[in-house]
Order: C-alpha cells, then sequence, then structure tokens
C-alpha cells in the first residue's frame, strides 16, 4: 500500500509539474513560429545599432587622427563612378593604418589585445569591434548556467571581465585573423575588401545565432530537468506525510 500510494502521488506531482514546463515551452514554441518575422526585424535592429556603434567608434578615431588622408581618397570617387574605381578607392580606405594615439594605446590593449603602436587597418577595426560584442553577449549567456553568477549585473561584470582577459590572452586577435582567412574564399575576394567585410559580419553572426540558439536549447532543457526534480521530490514529501499520518491512527 505504501509503495502504490508513493507512486501515485510521485506521478500526480510529477506530471503535472512536467505538463506545466511543457505547455510552457510548447506555447513559446508557437508563438515564435507564428511571429518569426517579428523576431528577425528584432534582430536586424539589433545589427544595426551595432553597426552604428562600430561607424561612431571609428569616427572617434579618425577624428583624433589627422593623417589618414581619407578626404582625398573620397574626393576621387567624384570624377570616377566606374566599378574600378570604386573597388579601388574602398579597398583604399579599408586598407588605411590608423595611428592609434598614445593616450588611447592602453584602452587598445586591454579591450582588443593589440600591442603598443601595432598597426591596424579600417576593416580589422569593425571585425575587432564586432568580433569583441559577439564575445561579450556568448560569455555572458554561459555564465547565466553557473548558479552563483545567475542573471543580471553580476553576469554582464563578470561576462566583461572574461572577455578582457581572451582579449589579453590574444584570442580576439587569433578569431579576427581566422574570420579573415574564411572570407577570402581562396583568394576570390583578395581585392574586394567592403564584400569581405560584409561577408565577415555574415559570418560572425550566423556562428553567433548557432551558438545563441544552442544556448537557449539547453536553458529549456534544464528547466524541464529541474520541473521533473521538483515533482519527484514534492511527490515524495506528500507520500511520507501519508505514511505518517496513517501510523498516527
Amino acid at each position: 500500500m505504501l509503495r502504490k500510494g508513493k507512486g501515485n502521488s510521485r506521478r500526480c506531482f510529477n506530471g503535472g509539474a512536467t505538463y506545466g514546463v511543457y505547455r510552457e515551452l510548447g506555447d513559446e514554441f508557437v508563438f515564435r513560429k507564428r511571429f518569426k518575422w517579428f523576431l528577425f526585424r528584432f534582430v536586424m535592429k539589433k545589427g544595426i545599432v551595432v553597426i552604428l556603434f562600430v561607424v561612431l567608434l571609428s569616427s572617434g578615431v579618425f577624428a583624433l587622427n589627422g593623417s589618414l588622408g581619407l578626404n582625398g581618397s573620397l574626393g576621387g570617387l567624384n570624377g570616377s563612378l566606374d566599378t574600378g574605381a570604386v573597388k579601388g578607392r574602398t579597398n583604399e580606405i579599408l586598407a588605411k593604418e590608423i595611428q592609434v594615439p598614445e593616450n588611447l594605446q592602453f584602452f587598445t590593449r586591454i579591450i582588443f589585445g593589440l600591442k603598443a603602436n601595432e598597426p591596424v587597418t579600417l576593416q580589422t577595426l569593425i571585425i575587432f569591434v564586432a568580433l569583441w560584442l559577439i564575445t561579450l553577449l556568448l560569455v555572458k549567456s554561459v555564465l547565466e548556467f553557473a548558479p552563483m553568477v545567475g542573471e543580471g549585473a553580476k553576469a554582464w561584470l563578470i561576462g566583461i571581465i572574461v572577455t578582457l582577459l581572451i582579449a589579453l590572452a590574444g584570442g580576439i586577435k587569433l578569431l579576427v585573423g581566422w574570420i579573415f582567412s574564411i572570407s577570402m574564399f581562396f583568394g576570390l575576394l583578395e581585392g574586394w575588401g567592403l564584400v569581405r567585410i560584409v561577408i565577415s559580419l555574415i559570418v560572425l553572426a550566423g556562428v553567433y545565432y548557432l551558438i545563441s540558439k544552442f544556448l537557449k536549447f539547453m536553458k529549456a532543457r534544464r528547466k524541464v530537468e529541474q520541473a521533473e526534480h521538483a515533482g519527484e521530490d514534492a511527490g515524495f514529501v506528500s507520500a511520507m506525510g501519508k505514511t505518517a499520518r496513517k501510523s498516527m491512527e
């Protein structure tokens, strides 16, 4: 009788808790399928924000550095708008070396892992900024699995520290070189700097999307497991309570 009551109670509590979690996950799945276009637009808005951030950062560096000579390069486009001229001028702009001021070299070393007086081009800077932000978002998502970290400001703070350590160790620089090698397509796009930048950003966005989807799946799975364990514990406690009451009668 004890085993029967215990099993029924455990199945009742476990089944109820699990059903509630599965129902919640099912509703979330239907919502995502039905409003997928809205989610896509939201992601695009986030991408636009990142691009604007990169442009503003690059503009700030250009303002501090007057030796780039971009005005002359851009002015040459007014006279000829053929594909070859646009390609050449664009590659020239993207390949320009940015001389980081001495008072900012410390921050570039801490944030991106660049050494003092290390040359960096505009296209490299764009990929550095985009990769750094994506690394921060992924590290923060992984840290949320740790019970001691959880979600919120603590996860962001630890995520920033971990991302800075990765950059100092040379991880960001190594990944930037790997991304550029993928975008080269065995030399087919060697002379197309702008196309190479776009492909590099698409690769970064694709990697971030796949990893973030996997992390969301793991979080949902962990919620189901926690609900099942909670149902089993509640069923066991209920069965023990019934047994204690019967023994006192």
